[in-house]
């Protein structure tokens, strides 16, 4: 019988037999929030949050702060927060949007306060950011579209959340200083992009002469978070280039 029964003894290493298998390397370490190296760990948006700066940028700066984290495990908490920033920066850029200060500092608290210890405390799993169960509604994009014979100014809107977005549309038309207004309460189911033609705004469409003329549209869309009293708003100001024959967005930039 092998082994050393006597104190301050101890046994020769076992020499495996010819043939013998390997031993299996021992498993990694998996945090108690996940069950697989391959299991993603939830991490929930903020409403108000994915409403200011949009979806893709938080789920970029999450994305960001789960990386650095997982090449570096000792990077401190500002890094992580400075990476998650300038990776939400470069994707609203790319989009042709600007991050105000108050939509970073938002971010920022976001980040710290529930994406960083999340991460740090369940190292081996894999990240996922998950929206709550909302409607995202927004301004995709504003035309002059046909109708009729008519050129009428058109608002395309679209919900990129689960749910069904019960929305009021208020879009003001400025056409050289002078001004219209129509309003539109609609619904856009979730994943739809609905086109809303304003065609009770007034304004002289056959005048209109875009080498000469300025042309604004100041849209305001408006929806209720469900089951809260929150009304969240979006308000933005769109210019009509003739050189494109389109609108491009002006604010927010």
């Amino acid at each position: 019988m092998g082994g050393c029964l006597l104190p301050g003894c101890s046994s020769p290493p076992i020499t495996p037999a010819p043939g013998t298998p390997p031993a299996a390397p021992a498993p990694a370490k998996v945090s108690p929030s996940c069950h697989s190296l391959s299991e993603p760990i939830d991490i929930a948006t903020r409403a108000e949050l994915v409403q200011a700066v949009g979806l893709d940028t938080v789920k970029a700066a999450v994305e960001r702060v789960a990386e650095l984290r997982s090449r570096n495990p000792h990077a401190t908490a500002p890094a992580l927060t400075e990476a998650g920033r300038t990776a939400a920066n470069s994707t609203a850029r790319a989009k042709g949007r600007t991050l105000t200060s108050k939509d970073l500092a938002e971010l920022e608290a976001y980040l710290g306060q529930e994406v960083i210890p999340t991460v740090v405390q369940n190292p081996a799993c894999r990240v996922a950011v998950v929206s709550v169960e909302m409607p995202f509604p927004g301004i995709d994009h504003v035309t002059l579209a046909m109708v009729e014979g008519r050129r009428i100014p058109t608002v395309w809107v679209k919900n990129a959340g689960p749910l069904e977005a019960e929305c009021h549309l208020l879009v003001r038309v400025i056409l050289n200083g002078k001004e219209d207004e129509g309003i539109v309460n609609l619904r856009v189911g979730p994943g739809q992009t609905r086109s809303v033609p304003m065609e009770q705004v007034k304004w002289p469409a056959e005048q209109f002469d875009a080498t000469q003329h300025d042309l604004l549209m100041h849209v305001t869309l408006s929806y209720r978070v469900p089951h809260k009293r929150t009304l969240l708003t979006a308000q933005e100001i769109w210019r009509y280039d003739h050189r494109s024959s389109d609108f491009f967005r002006i604010h927010p930039r």
